[in-house]
């Protein structure tokens, strides 16, 4: 019997206890932060020349009509400006060349190709055709089609000029006559070094 007591006592030990634990109150309270918002940056290269400013696109930077071999030059620029909200490393200027007979541009010489006025770019593409100068096909079979790469845009906001003067070389054979050879110029701006 004293067994029964004590396994009565425990139980009503065990009741008291759970009922002295359910009566207990706590209090708690939340707060929240709100609108955390996280964004990327964005590089935004834009284009200018001598007629059309701050654009994605541009047209008929550069250009002669009436070209005769070894005669006059056709003169014109492209700047480049980050108008983004982080900065980039460097921009990559390719050329793409079209023209009306298969390798007119090899006859396109390139006078001049300088990078914010001082900088000599010609150094960056290479006689791949052996004609004895640097042209517009060169250019476009520099590094491995990039073309012209590592010309320094690091600000914001800054334009940075490329300028060139083309001419068509004395050695353009007379087939060449009222044909022509249309130039797409595309400019990559690029974050980093390794790009």
């Amino acid at each position: 019997m004293t067994r029964r007591i004590l396994f009565q006592f425990l139980a009503l030990v065990a009741v008291a206890v759970s009922a002295v634990g359910v009566t207990k109150a706590y209090f708690s309270d939340q707060g929240n932060s709100t609108g955390n918002t996280f964004a990327a940056g964005a590089l935004d290269l834009r284009l200018s020349d001598n007629n059309e400013t701050a654009k994605d696109n541009i047209s008929a930077s550069i250009g002669a009509n009436g070209m005769i071999p070894g005669g006059s030059t056709a003169t014109g620029y492209i700047q480049l400006r980050n108008s983004g909200n982080i900065n980039a490393n460097h921009a990559e200027v390719a050329v793409v060349n079209s023209c009306s007979v298969a390798d007119m541009a090899k006859y396109l010489r390139l006078v001049t190709l300088t990078y914010d006025g001082s900088t000599d770019e010609l150094g960056q593409i290479a006689d791949a055709n052996t004609n004895g100068y640097k042209d517009l096909e060169d250019w476009a079979n520099a590094n491995s089609g990039q073309g012209l790469d590592n010309l320094p845009l690091t600000d914001l906001g800054t334009n940075h000029e490329l300028s060139m003067t083309v001419q068509l070389d004395a050695s353009a054979p007379n087939a060449y006559q009222g044909q022509n050879c249309t130039t797409t110029f595309t400019a990559t701006l690029n974050q980093d070094t390794s790009q």
